[in-house]
């Protein structure tokens, strides 16, 4: 839920990737955490828009390491 998330995300995959990866785990596992209402960061938030802000960044990561890096996820 940070607003400088692509600049920090992008930056670790860039330097994990130097390692010659055919591919990266995402995860996203996080999710389950976010949207419980006791998460300092989403605690305001409503479930359903936590959801779709985290399948927003997936779509982003994926359009990253798949389509400009031509790698899998």
């Amino acid at each position: 839920m940070n607003p400088k998330e692509k600049e920090i995300v992008f930056a670790l995959i860039a330097s994990l990737l130097t390692l010659q990866a055919k591919g990266l785990h995402v995860g996203m596992d996080e999710l389950f955490l976010l949207i419980r209402t006791l998460h300092h960061s989403t605690k305001k938030s409503k479930p359903g828009r936590v959801v779709l802000r985290v399948c927003k960044v997936r779509q982003r990561l994926h359009d990253h390491i798949v389509g400009k890096r031509g790698l899998t996820v």
